[in-house]
């Protein structure tokens, strides 16, 4: 391991052996070489630890934990391990191109006031591209935006730096916020007043697989949901009637989206 690394890739893994050698080949082949690389093992009882046994990798820190139950816990571990001043998240079964860290951390070298970066991604699935997940943009406002508007970041695709991660007490690992951890976090970086900046161009793919968490639809909308109770309470403009008005078709919207994404799962199956 580098002694002083610049950025620190965050890597939380759960029964994603099938999957992992290729985001781990995608940060190795970066060309930007100032980092280190920290994999928790949120309790996997797949080939992982066989995997990763074979790697012989001097960036590499491989860390097994009990599970937790979410990807909030693993993350936490990283970033209380992480030496950099930077921290990168990747999700086991996503990859990033080659210039990712090198593009992204030019931005934060010409922009010192900027807190957080997040790229474009293309979406796989069977193989094939499907999508393009485009990120942002940054509004004056980035927490009421990101609050009445929904999540403009994927985890996989973002980059803060360390210090307001540490302010924010990193992800909370509540289990009423799984699946939405990570844009329950972008909030409340957003509240502390961190600069966003979104970099519109494709710098690595999600994958999107039988095994992707974000397939538990219910769970996610409802623990949505709690988040913006969490966050609407927190909040000091709870009682302005705008902002009532502006919480309560939020909410709603959930539901809408829910269904409509229930029925078109029932349609799949049917299919």
């Amino acid at each position: 391991m580098e002694a002083n690394p610049k950025v620190s890739v965050i890597i939380p893994t759960h029964n994603h052996a099938l999957f992992l050698s290729k985001a781990l080949d995608s940060v190795r082949n970066q060309t930007y070489e100032d980092y280190e690389v920290i994999l928790v093992d949120n309790g996997s009882t797949d080939q992982t630890k066989e995997l990763i046994s074979k790697i012989k990798w001097e960036k590499l820190l491989y860390v097994y934990q009990d599970d937790t139950g979410s990807a909030a816990g693993p993350r936490n571990t990283g970033i209380r391990l992480a030496k950099g001043d930077y921290v990168a998240f990747l999700d086991s079964d996503d990859i990033w191109y080659k210039e990712k860290l090198n593009k992204v951390m030019d931005i934060f070298l010409k922009n010192p006031e900027i807190d957080l970066v997040c790229n474009d991604e293309y979406c796989r699935k069977d193989g094939k591209i499907v999508s393009y997940l485009k990120c942002g943009p940054s509004e004056p406002d980035m927490y009421e935006k990101l609050f009445f508007n929904g999540n403009r970041l994927s985890g996989s695709a973002t980059v803060v730096k360390k210090a307001p991660l540490l302010k924010a007490s990193g992800f909370d690992e509540n289990k009423k916020y799984v699946h939405v951890e990570d844009y329950e976090l972008w909030l409340r970086l957003a509240k502390l007043g961190c600069k966003f900046y979104f970099l519109n161009e494709p710098l690595g793919e999600f994958v999107l697989h039988d095994r992707n968490l974000s397939y538990e639809i219910t769970k996610q909308m409802q623990n949505l949901r709690n988040v913006l109770i969490k966050h609407y309470f927190s909040y000091e403009k709870k009682m302005d009637p705008n902002y009532i008005y502006l919480f309560i078709k939020t909410y709603l919207k959930t539901y809408y989206s829910q269904l409509i994404r229930y029925k078109q799962g029932a349609k799949d199956r049917r299919n």
